[in-house]
């Protein structure tokens, strides 16, 4: 299975799962400091190398369209999925006096909207790397939208094959895999694992952030190539 969830932070800093959320999966939690992000939920077994591989997917295709819509990008967002486009982006980023050509919203609130809309430089393209966390979101759109022509497009969540992720993205996800039990504040991260049961070895029970995951791409390079490996059997590699 592959749900989205729109995902509540209580004022302790714990994730609040949906009481819909399934008990034999496993979810994923963007890191954030706001009070609601999103997620995504995975069926176990392989679940963390599935997420990581659709992650990556998405950070890639976003970061693909970026370089077609222009010269310049920034990218709005603190967790996983952000800094993951910041290593994929084959630009390079806007001096400070002079606006992006593009920006990529991967928090799905109105206020990361409403920021990569005033970002980006007039006449620019805003794109929606994720789903809005509400149906509907208020933006200001003849003053941000109208009048500066903007252009805004989304980018559609990837699935979990390796074929549409590029490896080093995806050992990159996976190193920065925080554990956080259900019902507990999550430790600082990019973002988090919500499962009970056993933690896999790659995934780290608490670290802190690194900083430079949070900077403006101000060096972006070309994607590094893909070496693809032969799956061996019983291996956790999606299909």
């Amino acid at each position: 299975m592959n749900a989205w969830w729109r995902i509540t932070i209580g004022p302790d800093g714990a994730p609040a799962l949906p009481a819909e959320a399934e008990p034999d999966e496993v979810y994923f939690v963007e890191g954030t400091t706001e009070a609601a992000t999103w997620g995504r939920g995975y069926s176990a077994p392989c679940a963390d190398e599935t997420a990581a591989h659709a992650w990556a997917a998405t950070a890639h295709a976003a970061a693909q369209a970026a370089y077609e819509a222009g010269a310049t990008a920034a990218v709005v967002g603190e967790g996983a999925l952000a800094a993951l486009i910041r290593r994929a982006l084959p630009l390079r980023s806007a001096l400070p006096d002079a606006p992006p050509d593009v920006v990529l919203e991967t928090t799905g609130t109105g206020a990361g909207i409403t920021r990569a809309l005033r970002t980006v430089r007039t006449g620019g393209h805003v794109i929606l790397a994720v789903r809005p966390l509400e149906p509907t979101t208020p933006v200001a759109t003849c003053h941000d939208v109208h009048r500066r022509e903007i252009r805004v497009t989304s980018v559609p969540w990837r699935g979990g094959h390796p074929r549409t992720a590029p490896a080093h993205l995806v050992s990159w996800a996976l190193a920065h895999l925080v554990s956080a039990p259900p019902g507990q504040p999550t430790p600082p991260g990019l973002w988090h694992r919500l499962a009970g049961g056993p933690v896999p070895p790659h995934v780290r029970l608490s670290e802190h952030l690194d900083r430079r995951s949070r900077e403006g791409p101000d060096r972006l390079l070309l994607p590094a190539p893909v070496r693809r490996r032969a799956a061996r059997r019983g291996s956790c590699r999606p299909g």
